[in-house]
């Protein structure tokens, strides 16, 4: 039932805001307890998405019609509240039977005394619908904090580097709905197979831009109902993270390090371009998540890839490797479109992961053969992690040089960061470094 979904929905916000929950967990987690079926699972998991997409919007719009600031609002009513706002501005229900489900959401989790205010905010929003109050544009990073609910430290510095539109393209896409990005196994099949499967399907898909063998999925649903992925024939993958391995220049009979490496997609892409050919040891500091790398060896039928635990900065090898791909743990804050609570971290949590990022370089670099590549990679687009680590190891690291490559036709001098609103892709930071030869 929807209501129940509504209720599952206000759950995933309240947990989010009481224990900073992942809400793609908490949301399978009340899906289940509330046994909703496929259908209302994706509504709760819309509804919460786009309040976590839109809390500062939906504020802003509450701060105009309550007679109650903000701040005294009760945390739960102001999650409802959003809940119902949400439904108004992005989804096709009629607006009575917001303000009805609303209301009844707000008896339902025990807060009956405010069932009247809950009324009273949104018939008035419902009223205004087609004239609502204009977020002011006085100062451009407060605009851009209240439409698109992203942190005014982020924003700052992204209009620092980028300017106001950019600012605006990069936040307006990380709260649209997302594609699902699948890479085709070509150890097992070829593209026009799969694709003849899911149009048989009827599946709304399409090719990347710039890869025939990436297809993106549009709608959402269980990958693992997906026709063709149980054989095997493709695995889940963003393809920036893809063209950190293309880059790499991994090849056949090669031996490959990949670093912090869960849920396995870099061991995976390497392990197809080398044609199941070579060695790939697949290393991460947390022993539970090499499972995800077993399986999906097992369902892609790669050999190749020999997953252990170690935490990366004490990693030591008897045998040097020809490529090394060190994805450091990072802030992510490419993948906000993904998971949109990363927008809540607090900066300070934040400023400690550059340390932990330069350490991984230097200790794997020492496992890199002479002429062989390094690859650096994030999930963030912040220079700190980026551009400021990749100078500072190679201050200290004069045996390494950037390694220039090409991504969509644009030559680079080795280091490239992927925008979702220009590449169609996450937020990812990829440099390629080459070590050189003793003289």
């Amino acid at each position: 039932m929807a209501d129940n979904a509504r209720f599952a929905a206000f759950h995933v916000l309240q947990r989010f805001r009481k224990n900073s929950s992942w809400s793609s967990e908490i949301i399978d987690s009340e899906s289940e307890k509330y046994k909703l079926d496929q259908r209302d699972t994706a509504f709760a998991s819309r509804l919460s998405l786009s309040v976590l997409e839109n809390i500062n919007l939906c504020d802003f719009y509450v701060s105009n019609y309550s007679n109650i600031p903000i701040n005294k609002i009760d945390p739960n009513i102001l999650d409802v509240l959003r809940i119902g706002i949400v439904q108004f501005l992005f989804f096709k229900i009629p607006h009575s039977a917001i303000v009805d489900t609303s209301v009844e959401l707000t008896k339902k989790i025990g807060k009956n005394k405010a069932s009247g205010f809950v009324n009273a905010v949104l018939r008035s929003f419902s009223r205004n619908i087609e004239n609502l109050p204009e977020i002011p544009i006085d100062d451009p990073v407060e605009y851009l904090e209240i439409k698109y609910s992203h942190p005014k430290w982020l924003i700052n510095e992204i209009i620092e580097r980028y300017g106001f539109d950019f600012t605006e393209d990069f936040l307006k896409e990380n709260n649209n709905q997302q594609e699902l990005a699948v890479q085709i196994n070509t150890l097992k099949t070829d593209s026009t197979h799969v694709a003849n499967l899911f149009d048989e399907r009827e599946l709304n898909w399409s090719r990347h831009p710039y890869d025939e063998d990436c297809f993106l999925l549009h709608g959402g649903g269980r990958v693992d109902l997906l026709p063709g992925y149980s054989d095997g024939l493709f695995y889940v993958q963003d393809e920036a993270a893809k063209m950190c391995v293309v880059v790499s220049e991994a090849g056949r009979t090669q031996r490959v390090l990949d670093a912090c490496s869960a849920p396995g997609g870099k061991s995976f892409a390497a392990a197809i371009r080398m044609e199941n050919c070579g060695e790939i040891v697949s290393t991460d500091i947390h022993s539970n998540k090499l499972r995800f790398i077993e399986e999906g060896s097992r369902r892609l039928g790669i050999e190749i890839i020999h997953p252990f635990t170690c935490d990366a900065r004490d990693l030591k090898d008897n045998r040097m490797f020809d490529v090394v791909i060190a994805d450091v743990p990072c802030s992510g804050f490419g993948v906000i479109r993904k998971k949109p609570e990363i927008r809540y971290k607090d900066p300070n949590d934040i400023s400690r992961l550059p340390k932990i990022q330069l350490e991984i370089l230097n200790n794997v670099s020492k496992l890199v053969k002479e002429n062989g590549i390094l690859m650096y990679s994030t999930c963030t687009v912040l220079m700190a992690e980026n551009e400021d680590v990749i100078d500072s190891f190679l201050s200290e690291n004069t045996d390494f040089v950037l390694d220039k490559f090409c991504v969509n036709g644009i030559q680079t001098d080795g280091l490239y960061t992927f925008w979702p609103h220009i590449d169609k892709t996450d937020g990812f930071f990829i440099c390629k470094l080459r070590k050189q030869l003793k003289k």
